[in-house]
């Protein structure tokens, strides 16, 4: 047979393949889904494990099959036994989601390889869960050295009753609520905490300064911790379990993203508002006002008012990115907020995120001017922002901005 172009094309892309996944997984991905899924979403596991790997884990919505040493397969069904209706279709957003998620924030995810059958199977790096404290203790001792430093400090004042993971819970504490990442209020928020603590009593305010600057050195963890932050993860979720570790043990991994809640919005839980939830008369599953997020949890479309939940939802989204931080503004002009209940409530935000970026800086500036700031206010904002400034890229746009708005405040600007 003739070797063609594009044939030679196809045995090269076929080589490439079998040496990526493995042989075997690329004969599973030509299975049409009805050999290996039953009508009612159920997994034939012996056909599975026969042509993949060992089936090595399972939840709700996804089984887990080894492919090799370096690749697990994540494949959505339901479960026979499961109430749930909708498990699949929650598996495949799942695979979608951490295909989306997982290789922007690599030193957080297990790498994301492929996803193929209409999102129903994602190819992932395998890693080893961390499944007693002991594990835990071991891995943040070793991705985070500074924690091992700051339970040495401690001890060295009279502290022995903490250890690195000790530290570690109480920067998640810190980092818990959605204030903005101004290292000022995360510091008073830190030293808050701090002092509560049982283990602390009679920490003074060196100490304090010692112990912040000891952890907040590690720009590593300061990055894990901030990125997680912004991406609204539910830091109750973070313990033994839920995590991961490479084959080195010296970082810290974030295995399904169906366990955490990324900017999701409220939980109708035990703990919802003032007015509970009428189960004789409504119906979660289809209340217009709802959303589902996963079993057992609904979220309230954003429409009535600005209440502590949908305040908690704006703040995630606010802190995000620039984009997310203008729905923001839209959403609670959606609510039917007026102009100064908006500006009552996104003023006291604005100085954090003018430290973030540029573009955030562009976007507290047009929030200020929309919300009908003088040009002397926006400058008095940029003023008092450009002293917590390091970043020169930033000082300099904010300087530029800071000149253009005192001009246009003394009438010199179009001269």
């Amino acid at each position: 047979m003739k070797l063609t172009k594009e044939r030679l094309y196809q045995l090269i892309k076929e080589q490439m393949e079998e040496k990526q996944y493995g042989k075997d997984f690329q004969s599973f991905l030509q299975i049409p889904i009805g050999q290996y899924m039953r009508q009612d979403y159920s997994l034939d596991i012996p056909m599975l494990e026969s042509i993949i790997g060992p089936k090595i884990g399972s939840g709700y919505s996804r089984m887990v099959f080894e492919i090799d040493d370096s690749y697990v397969a994540k494949i959505a069904y339901k479960d026979p036994n499961h109430w749930d209706a909708n498990s699949f279709n929650d598996g495949c957003k799942s695979n979608r989601l951490e295909y989306q998620k997982f290789n922007m924030h690599p030193d957080i995810f297990p790498k994301s390889f492929g996803i193929f059958k209409k999102d129903s199977v994602l190819v992932v790096e395998r890693v080893t869960v961390i499944e007693t404290q002991d594990h835990m203790d071991r891995v943040l001792r070793n991705a985070y050295p500074t924690l091992v430093e700051a339970a040495q400090y401690l001890a060295s004042q009279g502290y022995p009753n903490t250890n690195p993971s000790w530290v570690f819970e109480r920067i998640l504490d810190t980092w818990d609520e959605v204030i903005g990442d101004s290292s000022p209020i995360r510091r008073d928020e830190f030293d808050d905490i701090m002092q509560k603590k049982r283990a602390m009593q009679g920490v003074g305010s060196e100490q304090l300064d010692a112990l912040w600057n000891i952890v907040t050195r590690d720009t590593k963890l300061m990055y894990w911790v901030s990125s997680l932050r912004e991406m609204g993860v539910e830091f109750d979720e973070i313990r033994f379990g839920n995590v991961a570790t490479n084959a080195m043990e010296n970082k810290l991994i974030l295995i399904d993203i169906s366990k955490f809640d990324f900017a999701s919005g409220t939980e109708l839980e035990k703990k919802s508002n003032n007015k509970p939830y009428d189960h004789r008369v409504k119906n979660m599953e289809t209340d217009p006002e709802l959303e589902r997020v996963r079993p057992f949890v609904y979220r309230r479309k954003i429409q009535e008012s600005l209440n502590p939940n949908h305040e908690k939802k704006l703040l995630i989204l606010l802190n995000s990115n620039p984009e997310d931080a203008t729905m923001a503004i839209e959403l609670m002009s959606g609510l039917g907020l007026s102009d100064q209940e908006i500006k009552d409530w996104v003023l006291p935000q604005l100085p954090a995120l003018i430290l973030k970026s540029i573009d955030f800086a562009k976007f507290a500036i047009r929030t200020m001017s929309s919300l009908g700031m003088s040009d002397q206010e926006i400058f008095n904002m940029l003023v008092k922002s450009l002293r917590n400034v390091t970043n020169i890229p930033l000082r300099r746009f904010l300087r530029e901005q800071i000149n253009i708005h005192m001009a246009k405040a003394a009438g010199l600007y179009d001269v």
